[in-house]
């Protein structure tokens, strides 16, 4: 009985030095501490619950045929798949090569400039 008489006499001395915040601050630890166990029990407890994204699948059919794109280049040469030239005939040459102009030329010429020193640094 004296231990306990002499621990609550440091408790009490304790409380008049410091004041009640450290023991409610203790308290609120406490409390949240069992709430941390229950709830992880409770967790444990219950059995996971199998989650599927989707109930069932159902295979895509499609119900109309496919449209080419509406554009100026649509009506005339577009193709649902084909097979590509190795060369170009000159009518295709015609149609989709430029030449490109000297500042084209200069302003890739400039690019490609930066990217070397970029990747190169200050290596000698």
């Amino acid at each position: 009985m004296g231990k306990i008489k002499n621990a609550v006499e440091s408790v009490k001395k304790f409380v008049a030095e410091k004041g009640k915040f450290p023991f409610i601050l203790a308290a609120i630890l406490v409390f949240l501490f069992i709430g941390a166990v229950v709830a992880s029990i409770i967790q444990c407890a219950s059995k996971p619950k199998k989650i599927t994204p989707f109930e069932t699948t159902e295979p895509y059919i499609s119900t109309k045929d496919l449209v080419p794109p509406n554009s100026e280049f649509g009506s005339i040469d577009y193709y649902f798949s084909r097979i590509p030239s190795d060369k170009w005939s000159e009518k295709e040459v015609d149609r989709w090569f430029t030449e490109p102009t000297q500042k084209e030329i200069d302003e890739l010429g400039n690019a490609n400039d930066a990217i070397i020193s970029e990747i190169t640094g200050a290596a000698p």
